[in-house]
């Protein structure tokens, strides 16, 4: 997906995080908690990939791919204490 000029990995979701933000979850909790566990450095293992397109489908939809990827150690670790904090 280089050609795309933009990618991520979405290691919480925008509904998760507003279930996290009333219990105090900030996005500076969130960067703190990904740097003590390296996120940006995981290794990640593709599983498969699906293809889709958004927007409304009379207005030039955008296509979008999702990568379901392997268990990261990292990320697991990431997200355990961060509903630990929840």
């Amino acid at each position: 997906l280089s050609n795309r000029g933009e990618a991520h990995v979405t290691v919480i979701t925008p509904p998760e995080f507003q279930i996290l933000q009333t219990g105090g979850i900030t996005n500076t909790i969130l960067n703190t908690l990904a740097i003590k566990h390296n996120i940006q450095n995981s290794k990640i293992v593709p599983l498969c990939i699906g293809k889709d397109k958004t927007g409304p489908k009379s207005k030039n939809p955008r296509e979008v791919y999702n990568i379901v990827l392997q268990r990261s150690i990292e990320m697991l670790k990431f997200r355990i204490e961060l509903f630990e904090l929840y």
